[in-house]
């Protein structure tokens, strides 16, 4: 397809098919709407990068593949990101492990393959029409950030706060909205 380390073959449907392939291993996936696989991944390569401090226990998920069941666990370290998936041939407590896999990946390799296949799927269907065919919303927030990171940068976190005064009497985290879009303009 595009030679990238991370590609999605196809949304349709409530199935999310693509694959992972290092140089190795070739980890593919086709994952139904019982979990949101995206918002999973991009959650565990933030946990496993330290982009998302609060949610640092988040590198391990699952993902439904009807009937099989799939456990992903993501790792990284200053130079790679590692990512490690089991395959249970059911989602019961005894199911047996049908397969292992792990691939290895460049950090910075993975991030810039990772954002632009996910910049090419917002391309090809849009917010609606990706909400339409998976079934939940693009996880915005979460690519942005992993945008933000691939790029080398810090402009987006939760460093600021809005004031007990303007959120009925509660301060809160906040995040730059300004520096936000500037990333989306980059889409």
């Amino acid at each position: 397809m595009n030679g990238r380390c991370f590609q999605v073959w196809q949304i349709s449907a409530g199935w999310f098919r693509g694959c992972i392939t290092d140089s190795q291993t070739k980890i593919l996936f086709d994952n139904s709407w019982m979990t949101n696989f995206p918002e999973d991944l991009m959650l565990a390569i933030l946990s496993a990068l330290g982009g998302l401090p609060d949610e640092r226990d988040k590198t391990v998920f699952y993902a439904e593949l009807e009937p099989a069941r799939a456990k992903w666990a993501l790792s990284a370290d200053n130079e790679t990101i590692s990512v490690h998936v089991t395959n249970y041939e059911d989602d019961s407590p005894t199911a047996a492990v049908i397969g292992n896999q792990t691939a290895v990946f460049d950090k910075n390799l993975f991030l810039r393959d990772f954002t632009a296949e996910m910049n090419d799927v917002l391309q090809r269907f849009g917010l609606l029409g990706y909400r339409s065919e998976w079934g939940a919303e693009f996880p915005m927030s979460l690519y942005l950030k992993i945008k933000d990171l691939a790029a080398g940068q810090q402009t987006i976190s939760c460093d600021d706060e809005v004031p007990a005064a303007d959120n009925m009497g509660e301060e809160a985290v906040c995040s730059d909205f300004a520096a936000e879009r500037r990333m989306l303009d980059l889409i």
